[in-house]
C-alpha cells in the first residue's frame, strides 16, 4: 500500500466515524410546559423582543424542576426562543407581559384610549409571540392552550395561531383576515397550519354611534385538548418549528363609545421529540482532521 492510499484511508476512515457514529439523544413525550419552570420569571415582569429560555436537560429530555438544577447545567443550551411583538394603531396600545396567575403565562394586554371621532375607525393594535425550539431541540407533536383570543366588548378582538415548518416558513399561505364589517367568520382552520379564531358577535352595533358587547366566540379559550395537530390539518409525526399567536384588537367604537381594554394570554404547551445535543468539540476534531489530512494528501 502507497504512503498516498494509507494517508487516503485514514483520512477516510476518520470521516466515515464522523459521519456514521450515532449521535446520543433523549427523547420526551407529552412534556408539559406551563411557564412556571425556574427559567421564567416570578412576579410580574415586562417582556419584548427576543426572548430564550432552558426548559429541558440536554441529556435526559427531562424537565429542569429546580433553580438549583438549572443553575448547575453549566453549558445546556436554551431549548425555547420566543419573540414577542406590539403594535399600536391610533388611540391603540399594546404590550406583553409574564404573569404569576395561576401557575405562569404570557398575557397580551391590548387596549385603545379616549374615544373616537367617527363610528367604526378601523385601525388594527396587536400582540404576536412567536415559540420556536433549539437547533437541538426536534419536535413532532405540540398542543397548546391560551385563554380571551375572541372576547366580547365594545371592539372587536380575534386571534391567528400558525403552526411553523422546522425552518420557520409556513406550511400555506397566511389566510386573509378583512375588517369586521367584510370579514366571514372562519372560527377554526383555513388551511394546513393555520386557526383562525374571529367570531363576530362579539361586539354588536359596529357603525353606529355606540357598540355593545355580545357573545365571545366559541373557541375564546382553548381549553381541554388544546389545539394541535389535527385542528391545524398536520399528520401525526410531522416536523415543526414552533409556533406563533397574534391576537388583534379592531377599533370599531362609535363616538358615543369610552375606552376599553383586552388581554389574551399564552398559558401553556405540551410536546414531544427529542434533545440531540450538539457534536462534541472531539468530534469536530476528527472530522476537521480528516479532511485536512485528505487534503494534504492529494498533493503531489
Amino acid at each position: 500500500m502507497s504512503a498516498f492510499t494509507l494517508r487516503l484511508s485514514r483520512a477516510a476512515t476518520l470521516i466515515g466515524l464522523a459521519l456514521v457514529a450515532p449521535l446520543s439523544g433523549a427523547s420526551f413525550v407529552n412534556t408539559t410546559i406551563t411557564f412556571n419552570e425556574p427559567a421564567f420569571p416570578t412576579s410580574n415582569t415586562p417582556v419584548s423582543g427576543n426572548q430564550s429560555y432552558n426548559v429541558l436537560n440536554d441529556s435526559t429530555g427531562a424537565i429542569i424542576s429546580t433553580a438549583g438544577e438549572l443553575a448547575g447545567l453549566t453549558g445546556d443550551s436554551a431549548d425555547l426562543f420566543m419573540n414577542f411583538q406590539s403594535t399600536a394603531g391610533p388611540l391603540g396600545s399594546a404590550s406583553w407581559q409574564w404573569q404569576p396567575t395561576s401557575t405562569g403565562r404570557f398575557t397580551a394586554s391590548h387596549s385603545y384610549a379616549g374615544a373616537v371621532g367617527v363610528n367604526n375607525p378601523g385601525s388594527l393594535t396587536s400582540n404576536s409571540v412567536t415559540l420556536t425550539f433549539g437547533s437541538h431541540v426536534s419536535v413532532i407533536d405540540l398542543s397548546l392552550h391560551g385563554l380571551s383570543f375572541n372576547t366580547a366588548g365594545i371592539a372587536w378582538e380575534y386571534s391567528v395561531i400558525e403552526f411553523l415548518r422546522p425552518d420557520g416558513s409556513s406550511f400555506s399561505a397566511a389566510p386573509t383576515i378583512g375588517s369586521y364589517l367584510s370579514q366571514a367568520s372562519i372560527n377554526g382552520s383555513p388551511s394546513t397550519g393555520w386557526y383562525v379564531i374571529d367570531s363576530r358577535g362579539t361586539v354588536a352595533g359596529v357603525g353606529g354611534s355606540s357598540t355593545t358587547a355580545g357573545t365571545s366566540g366559541s373557541n375564546d379559550n382553548l381549553a381541554g385538548a388544546g389545539l394541535g395537530y389535527a385542528n391545524v390539518g398536520l399528520a401525526p409525526g410531522t416536523a415543526i418549528g414552533g409556533v406563533r399567536i397574534t391576537t388583534f384588537l379592531e377599533d370599531v367604537r362609535g363616538t358615543a363609545n369610552g375606552a376599553t381594554n383586552f388581554t389574551s394570554s399564552f398559558t401553556d404547551f405540551t410536546f414531544s421529540g427529542a434533545v440531540v445535543p450538539e457534536p462534541a468539540p472531539a468530534l469536530i476534531c476528527a472530522v476537521a482532521g480528516g479532511l485536512f489530512l485528505l487534503g494534504r494528501s492529494r498533493r503531489p
